[in-house]
């Protein structure tokens, strides 16, 4: 059973998020991607929690103004290429709960 967010995760979530939000037309798509695989790095070594994660990021994509059915493609595949290619771990990393 994976464990509840690090404090190392829960920033990469909010900044991503952030980012997602602020991305102007033109490369919102590209942006998402580019949280949805990161954030899938993060999910695979144990930071984040993938159903926090898909949720988040789908808020973030609809908020700027991607369609619905692009936002659950792109972070479905986004998530998928980053927990094959999970972040390598960081040692000891503080756990909230």
């Amino acid at each position: 059973m994976k464990r509840s967010s690090s404090l190392y995760g829960r920033t990469a979530l909010g900044r991503e998020t952030r980012r997602i939000r602020r991305a102007p037309e033109g490369v919102r798509n590209v942006t998402l991607n580019e949280a949805a695989y990161s954030l899938g790095q993060l999910i695979e070594s144990d930071d984040l929690p993938l159903d926090e994660v898909r949720e988040e990021l789908a808020v973030a994509g609809l908020h700027a103004g991607l369609d619905p059915d692009e936002v659950e493609a792109t972070v479905t595949s986004g998530l998928e290429a980053g927990r094959r290619s999970p972040r390598p771990p960081r040692g000891r990393r503080n756990r909230g709960r």
